[in-house]
C-alpha cells in the first residue's frame, strides 16, 4: 500500500517539532513531501530528516507545484483560516492545530470549505485518544453516572511570562484570545466529546492576573449550560 503524501505548512509553531517527531516515527505510512515553513523560508529548527524536502513560500504555490494527498497545517490563528480553505478546495485531507482560527466567523467558513469539498478533516484535539477518556466516554453513554447533572474542570498550566508575553500566542489580532482561546478549548472539545451534549449557554468571565502587559486572557472562568440539563464548570 503506497504512504500517504503529507505537506507540512508551518514549522515554528509550539507543537511544530512535536508533530514533526511523531510523523518522523509513522514513516512506513506517511511520507512528508513538501513543507511551507512561513517564517521567510526558515527551516532553522527543522530536523535533518525535513531539511531537504522542497519548501514553497505559498499555500498557492505548494497546491500548484507538489502533489501531496494531505496537510498538517500549523499556523497562527489568523492565518490558519485561508491555507486550510485553500487546501480544502484543492482536494486536500486536512490535520489542523487547534483552535484553528482567530474567530467563530472564519471557523465555519473552514468547515464550509471542507464540508463542501468532502475531505478528511482532523483538529490538534489528541486528548480524544486518551484511553482515561474514552473509558469516560463509555462510562457517560451507559448511564454508569445516572443522570448528569454537574461536570468540573479545571485546567493549570505556566504563566505568560514563561510562554514570553512577546509570542504571537498573546496578540490579540494574531490569535484572538489567550489561554482561554487555546488552551480551554482542548476542555471545551472533551465536554462536548465525553458527555455527548451540546453547550447551550454560556457564563464567563476572564482577566489578566499574571501581570503581563498583554492584550489577551491569561485565565479566567465560565460556567456552560448542557444541552441534557446539566451544568459544567470551568476555571
Amino acid at each position: 500500500m503506497s504512504r500517504f503524501r503529507l505537506a507540512i505548512v508551518g514549522v515554528d509553531h509550539p507543537h511544530g517539532s512535536g508533530w514533526r517527531d511523531l510523523l518522523a516515527n509513522l514513516d512506513d505510512r506517511i511520507e512528508t513531501v513538501a513543507l511551507v515553513p512561513r517564517f521567510g523560508g526558515t527551516t532553522t529548527s527543522l530536523e535533518e530528516c525535513y531539511a531537504r524536502l522542497p519548501r514553497y513560500d505559498t499555500v498557492d504555490e505548494l497546491i500548484a507545484n507538489a502533489a501531496f494527498d494531505g496537510a498538517l497545517v500549523a499556523l497562527p490563528n489568523d492565518e490558519s483560516p485561508q491555507a486550510a480553505i485553500s487546501l480544502a478546495r484543492a482536494g486536500k485531507h486536512l490535520l489542523l492545530e487547534k483552535p484553528g482560527a482567530a474567530t467563530v466567523a472564519a471557523a465555519e467558513q473552514i468547515a464550509e470549505a471542507v464540508t463542501t469539498a468532502g475531505v478528511a478533516f482532523q483538529t490538534g484535539y489528541m486528548w480524544r485518544y486518551d484511553d482515561a477518556v474514552a473509558r469516560l466516554r463509555d462510562m457517560v453513554a451507559d448511564g454508569r453516572f445516572g443522570k448528569l447533572i454537574s461536570v468540573e474542570m479545571t485546567f493549570v498550566t505556566s504563566d505568560a511570562r514563561r510562554r514570553d508575553p512577546q509570542h504571537y500566542l498573546f496578540d490579540r489580532d494574531t490569535s484572538g484570545g489567550g489561554f482561554f482561546n487555546w488552551l480551554a478549548c482542548h476542555y471545551l472539545d472533551l465536554l462536548l466529546y465525553v458527555t455527548g451534549q451540546p453547550v447551550v449557554a454560556v457564563t464567563a468571565r476572564t482577566g489578566v492576573f499574571g501581570g503581563e502587559a498583554i492584550d489577551v486572557e491569561d485565565g479566567g472562568a465560565a460556567i456552560m449550560d448542557l444541552g441534557g440539563g446539566g451544568i459544567a464548570t470551568f476555571i
